[in-house]
């Protein structure tokens, strides 16, 4: 097992939750308004 595909994966993921919360956070704007 290589420590650096583990990085990698992770930093992969970190930047796909943050896309999603961003998303999650216009799409409840836009029902809240």
């Amino acid at each position: 097992m290589d420590l650096d595909d583990d990085t990698y994966y992770e930093t992969i993921t970190d930047e796909i939750d943050t896309i999603f919360i961003e998303i999650f956070d216009m799409f409840i704007k836009k029902i809240v308004n």
